[in-house]
Formats: C-alpha cells, structure tokens, sequence
C-alpha cells in the first residue's frame, strides 16, 4: 500500500499538512499497524509509526504517523 495525494483528498483535513483516516479505509487488516507506509506525498518519504493513544480497555484508538524529514501527519484511528 503506498498512500497518495488523490487518496487524501477522502481524508479528514485536521489543519493544513495534518490529515486523520480510518484503518479500514486504508485497507489495514485489524491489528496491524505498519511501522512505516510509503507515500507520494510531499518530500515523498514514508510515513513513519509514532505516537499510539489507547482507550479506557486499552485498546488502541488512534496511532499518529509522520512523515520523515517532512511536515505531513496522519493519524490513523482504529475502527
């Protein structure tokens, strides 16, 4: 999967080169949350994993992707 500038047109615009998605939209398979995910997007380096937020259960809700050497995130909320 490689995310790219026509698939965030979908996502959620939080504030400029900050968008939020949901793993199914994605196509993320439950549980899996990639450690980095290509894109052609700005500086066109991967997304990397960062921050994770849980829950009341402790299940994950959202985990926050940043762009290497970049000023794009993405989180990405588990649904």
């Amino acid at each position: 999967m490689i995310i790219t500038e026509q698939m965030a047109l979908d996502f959620t615009r939080i504030e400029p080169h900050k968008f939020a998605t949901c793993a199914s939209d994605l196509g993320l398979p439950p549980g899996e949350w990639p450690s980095q995910i290509p894109t052609n997007m700005g500086n066109r380096m991967p997304f990397m994993r960062g921050a994770t937020e849980r829950d009341e259960s402790g299940g994950i809700s959202l985990i926050k992707y940043a762009q290497a050497n970049g000023c794009i995130d993405l989180v990405i909320f588990n649904d």
